[in-house]
C-alpha cells in the first residue's frame, strides 16, 4: 500500500476507534510520564536505584501499546488488556532485552554529546556574562565574546543530541514492532533484523515519519500560539478543552499509521474494511 493511501487509512481508522484508542495511549503513556516527574526529583543514586528499573518497566508496557496497534492494523480484534502482552513469559524476556539495548544506545548518545552541553554551561558561568548584566554595569567584548562562544558549544551539543536521537529512533523502528511480527525469532535475531531493515528503509522512513507528524507540528504550533494570545484563564481553559482532544486525536493517528507503515515494511498487509458493491 502506497504512504499517501497508509495515512489516509490511518486516519479513517483512528475516527472508527478513537476512544478506545484514547484509552490505550492513555494506559501506556501515563505511567511513563509519572516516572519521568519522579525521577525528577530523586538524587542520582535513587534514580539509578528506582528510577532505572521504573523506566524499564514504563517501556515495555510502551511495547504492549505497539502490540495493540498492531492488531488494530491487522484487523485483528484488540482489547485494552493486551497493553499487559510483553510481559506475558512468552514475550517478556525479548521485550526486556529490547527495551535494555535501546535505554543503553539512549545513555551513550546523551553521554557523548552531554559533554559539549555541560562544556558549554561551564563556559557560560565563567564569562561572567549574567553578574554584568544583572550589575547593569556593561558588557566588555570579553565577556561578551566568551559568552558567545559558550552558547555555541552549548546549542551544538543540544543539536547534535536531537540530530543523532532522531536517527536513532529511525533505525531503530522496526525493531519494536519486528518484535511481535517476527514471534519465532529470539530477542537477538529481532534487534539484529529490526535495525538492518531500518537501516536500508532510513529514507523511507524518515521521509513516512514527516509527512505523518507534519499536521501534528503545525496544529501544535498554533495551539501553543492561541493559548499565548488568549492569556484569560477562562478561555485558555476552554480553548484547551478542545486542543486537547485535537493533540490526542492526532497522537492515535500517529500510532496507527505507524504501525501500518510497520507492517508494510515487513510484507504484512494491512486490514482495510471492504467496500460494499452498489446495487
Amino acid at each position: 500500500m502506497a504512504e499517501k493511501k497508509i495515512r489516509r487509512w490511518a486516519w479513517e481508522k483512528t475516527l472508527e476507534k478513537k476512544w478506545f484508542l484514547f484509552a490505550v495511549i492513555l494506559v501506556g503513556s501515563l505511567p511513563g510520564v509519572l516516572v519521568i516527574r519522579i525521577i525528577r526529583n530523586l538524587s542520582w543514586p535513587l534514580r539509578l536505584g528506582v528510577g532505572t528499573p521504573l523506566r524499564i518497566l514504563t517501556n515495555i508496557l510502551g511495547l504492549g501499546a505497539v502490540f495493540v496497534f498492531l492488531r488494530v492494523a491487522k484487523g485483528e480484534e484488540a482489547k485494552i488488556g493486551q497493553i499487559m502482552t510483553p510481559f506475558s513469559r512468552e514475550w517478556f524476556g525479548k521485550a526486556l532485552l529490547i527495551v535494555l539495548v535501546y535505554l543503553a544506545v539512549v545513555a551513550i548518545l546523551n553521554h557523548t554529546t552531554g559533554f559539549l552541553t555541560d562544556w558549554g554551561t561551564e563556559i557560560i558561568k565563567g564569562s561572567g556574562y549574567v553578574e554584568a548584566l544583572n550589575a547593569q554595569t556593561g558588557i566588555s567584548w570579553e565577556i561578551r565574546t566568551s559568552y558567545m562562544k559558550g552558547n555555541a558549544i552549548k546549542s551544538l551539543g543540544t543539536g547534535l543530541r536531537s540530530l543523532l536521537g532522531y536517527c536513532v529512533a529511525i533505525v531503530w523502528f522496526p525493531v519494536d514492532y519486528f518484535l511481535f511480527l517476527s514471534p519465532k525469532k529470539n530477542g537477538r535475531q529481532v534487534i539484529r533484523e529490526g535495525i538492518s531493515l531500518g537501516f536500508h528503509s532510513f529514507w523511507s522512513i524518515f521521509k513516512f515519519r514527516f509527512w505523518v507528524m507534519l499536521p501534528g507540528g503545525i496544529m501544535i504550533f498554533l495551539g501553543i500560539s492561541i493559548l499565548f494570545l488568549l492569556r484569560e484563564t477562562w478561555i485558555v481553559g476552554l480553548v484547551g478543552i478542545p486542543l486537547f482532544y485535537l493533540f490526542n486525536l492526532f497522537l492515535a493517528y500517529v500510532m496507527v499509521a505507524e504501525a501500518g507503515f510497520a507492517l508494510t515494511l515487513t510484507g504484512g498487509t494491512i486490514k482495510t474494511a471492504a467496500k460494499k458493491k452498489r446495487k
